[in-house]
């Protein structure tokens, strides 16, 4: 038994899951406690350089399909450089907090195929000897591509508290199958190294012009955390703008590899773009971003509007139309008064005649308004009725009506007040001084009275 070697009391360790490759197989977990905690050893002299880990952990049983959030017990593959000619044994990674993954120090046992944590010495010419071996990370989440536990780099003697990862191990054969990490190395058997384990997923930011305004390209990166075995890779970025481009990359050995992608954002005042990853088999990974966008405003006033005139005013409705920002109505020119200038649909009030320009302004600083004209008119039309010289040898009179301006204004007669089908019945009983008025429908000017000559008695 280990004792801590400051309150000499026994320290209590939690036995690893370890998952032989040739049966590895993937679990997704739930949301509950990680493994018990481990000692940091980042204050520890280490001075040993015999064993190191090369590269990256690739996570090997990552599942295709993992909502991000989702849990799995992770099996690494890593690969450990001995650089002895002899063996080392129960090989263990002493991980510090990442301040996502794991939040107390965890211990992780590498073994081998055949549950054997053993690093073999190198042999004949090697200037070192690689082996493949394996450690599990409970509760691994989905989509988190690379992570790195410990400062970068090694350091030789010793780290500040919770700085850096240790590799430890047990030059004793005897040490191959055990069960707990050593919690006390010797300084001749320990190494202060970081570590990074890369699983399978997608990152997206902004890299330059974020902060979009009226038309600009904005520039987002793209990212594949995965190892090259997984690939080729397609990257497709799609905004709800409704924009979307792909490209292409067998990855990279390092095992993050980024795109840039060009953007005009058009949704105001959020964009949001979505990245998504497929690797060879069709496994996807997603990542999200957006932009603050002030997008070029918009306007249009509507189409011209002509009227004929109703008396001393005439009324209008206004059908503008705006986007990506806050209209306001004016007047240019001409007798018009707008009832509400913040409303596209305003009603108009326009005095006599002629016409008048109605500007329409949309704003959203620090773009350049966008504008628009509409035009009023309204034509003033004269009414001349003119009576007959005499009437007929049947007592008809016909009198006749010219209409001086618009030829659309439609228009009535009326005899005394009232419709010709109403009048004619009485027509022969008539006096001889009648009114007669020929009445735009929607209008109301007087004329007359007109004094028709006598009708011929029968």
């Amino acid at each position: 038994m280990h004792l801590d070697r400051t309150t000499k009391a026994p320290l209590r360790f939690i036995r690893r899951l370890v998952i032989p490759a040739a049966v590895a197989a993937w679990i997704i977990a739930g949301a509950g406690p990680r493994m018990a905690a481990a000692n940091d050893l980042s204050t520890d002299p280490c001075t040993a350089g015999d064993v190191e880990i090369v590269g990256a952990g690739v996570v090997v049983n990552e599942p295709c399909s993992c909502a991000p959030g989702s849990m799995f017990n992770a099996q690494v593959k890593f690969t450990v450089r001995n650089n002895t000619s002899t063996g080392r044994y129960c090989i263990a990674l002493h991980l510090i907090p990442d301040g996502g993954l794991i939040t107390t120090p965890l211990d992780v046992i590498l073994r081998d195929a055949n549950s054997s944590s053993t690093a073999p010495g190198k042999s004949g010419g090697e200037s070192f000897h690689d082996t493949d071996i394996f450690g599990t990370i409970p509760n691994f989440t989905c989509n988190t591509g690379q992570v790195c536990f410990g400062q970068s780099g090694a350091t030789r003697g010793k780290c500040a508290p919770n700085t850096c990862t240790t590799i430890s191990w047990n030059t004793s054969p005897g040490a191959a199958g055990c069960t707990t990490a050593d919690q006390n190395p010797p300084g001749g058997q320990c190494r202060h190294q970081q570590v990074c384990v890369i699983g399978y997923g997608a990152t997206l930011s902004c890299i330059a012009n974020c902060g979009v305004s009226c038309g600009a390209t904005a520039t987002l990166q793209g990212c594949v955390k995965s190892p090259t075995n997984r690939g080729p890779f397609t990257l497709t970025l799609a905004g709800n703008d409704g924009s979307s481009q792909t490209q292409s990359t067998f990855g990279d050995p390092s095992g993050t590899t980024c795109m840039n992608f060009s953007v005009t954002p058009s949704r105001s005042p959020t964009t949001t773009y979505t990245l998504t990853v497929t690797d060879k088999d069709g496994c996807t990974r997603t990542a999200t971003t957006s932009l603050d966008v002030r997008a070029q405003p918009t306007a249009g006033a509507g189409p011209d509007q002509a009227k004929c005139s109703t008396g001393s005013t005439t009324p209008f409705t206004l059908a503008g139309s705006a986007s990506n920002g806050t209209p306001a109505w004016s007047v240019v020119s001409g007798p018009a008064t707008i009832a509400d200038p913040s409303s596209l649909n305003s009603s108009v009030t326009f005095t006599g005649s002629g016409t008048a320009t109605l500007r329409l302004t949309v704003t959203n600083p620090p773009c350049p308004p966008a504008t628009d004209e509409v035009v009023l008119d309204v034509a003033v039309t004269t009414v001349t009725i003119t009576p007959p010289g005499s009437p007929a040898c049947n007592g008809v009179l016909r009198y006749t009506a010219s209409v001086d301006g618009r030829t659309d204004c439609p228009f009535t007669w009326t005899i005394d007040g009232q419709s010709l089908a109403s009048f004619a019945p009485a027509a022969r009983r008539m006096t001889p001084a009648w009114r007669a008025r020929a009445v735009p429908t929607a209008a109301s000017w007087s004329s007359g009275p007109w004094t028709a000559p006598a009708i011929p008695s029968r």
